[in-house]
């Protein structure tokens, strides 16, 4: 078997091979990211800059009122603009190979054959390309909420803040609600929504529920039966959680969304939901840097990256990759927000 640095100087482990790799694994389907591929929510560009501008305008549609032929006409009032700077996440993340980690090891699920320096990256490089997808599937739940997080669940950026919105919150309380009050707070969902996106056409209206919002949404008695009957019965024979079902102009799926016990929509104080409109072109999109690699600077940034390089000594490889993402909502004010108190 080759040595570890060997094996890396070939051409099927340069860098550039590896980083291709990474990008061509398979797609690892995650509840939003499903829907953003079915729906086409998330418009990923490469951009060759850390760093893009967001501007905003105060754009209002008026009726212009009936004048004389040849006297002056009314005058348009002036948008008024604000742009903003935005920054890419830096998101590295590092791992090595150690002699040890081939050396005398037996291939998993083999009974005979030994350990493969080949073998090793590609777990790797699965192992790398997961972290990558569950760190995008988090920005892009944090995106329908108009926010961008960290990964403690601190808020870097507020859109809604950023640009002087208010962002609506529907309280649905399951406990006490009546087919009345839940076609009420519907409407209200839907209308705020069709009022921020105007006149672009919109195809549906998702709501992602955690787990506390779904189970006492399905509970209440307005919702129990309709959901009971929906498709025949179709949920009393299989688990439809994250496939949803339609009502009150609403498509309801359960989130599962979660990594260890941090929850990427809010499940406490009887959990909450996150509606916005599907089909609406360019609402939703996602920015990616270059890697912060000299081979990569000004270039078009890809959405994850990994290279490697030999440890002093021979010492065995490290392996480092990054994803540069910015995922955002360009009218936040279509994110609205669904609790139960």
């Amino acid at each position: 078997m080759p040595a570890v640095w060997d094996i890396f100087g070939t051409d099927a482990y340069s860098v550039r091979e590896c980083r291709e790799a990474v990008n061509r694994l398979p797609y690892n389907a995650l509840s939003l990211g499903e829907l953003s591929i079915r729906f086409g929510l998330f418009r990923g560009v490469g951009i060759p800059t850390t760093s893009f501008f967001l501007e905003s305008k105060d754009s209002k549609i008026s009726l212009i009122p009936n004048t004389p032929r040849n006297t002056p006409g009314a005058v348009r009032p002036p948008e008024k603009r604000k742009a903003r700077a935005f920054a890419c996440l830096h998101l590295p993340l590092e791992d090595a190979i150690w002699p040890d980690d081939v050396q005398d090891v037996r291939r998993f699920d083999s009974a005979n054959e030994l350990e493969t320096v080949e073998s090793v990256v590609g777990e790797r490089l699965d192992d790398m390309r997961d972290d990558f997808e569950v760190n995008h599937e988090y920005h892009r739940v944090n995106a329908v909420q108009g926010l961008v997080k960290d990964h403690d669940g601190t808020t870097i950026l507020n859109l809604f803040t950023e640009f002087g919105l208010t962002e609506l919150n529907v309280n649905f309380n399951w406990a006490t609600a009546t087919d009345t009050t839940v076609q009420s707070d519907a409407m209200a969902v839907v209308r705020e929504i069709e009022d921020v996106i105007g006149n672009k056409p919109y195809t549906g209206i998702i709501g992602l529920c955690s787990d506390a919002f779904w189970d006492a949404m399905v509970a209440s008695g307005p919702v129990a039966d309709h959901f009971n009957r929906w498709e025949n019965g179709r949920f009393e024979r299989d688990d439809l959680r994250s496939v949803g079902f339609q009502y009150k102009g609403i498509t309801w799926v359960n989130y599962r969304g979660s990594v260890g016990s941090h929850d990427f929509i809010d499940n406490t104080s009887g959990g909450n939901a996150r509606f916005f409109p599907v089909g609406v072109r360019g609402l939703f999109r996602a920015h990616f840097a270059p890697a912060n690699w000299v081979d990569a600077a000004n270039t078009i940034g890809l959405p994850m990256y990994v290279g490697q390089e030999p440890k002093p000594k021979k010492a065995g490889v490290d392996i480092f990759g990054e994803t540069n993402p910015f995922f955002y909502c360009t009218q936040p004010g279509a994110c609205v927000r669904g609790s139960n108190t």
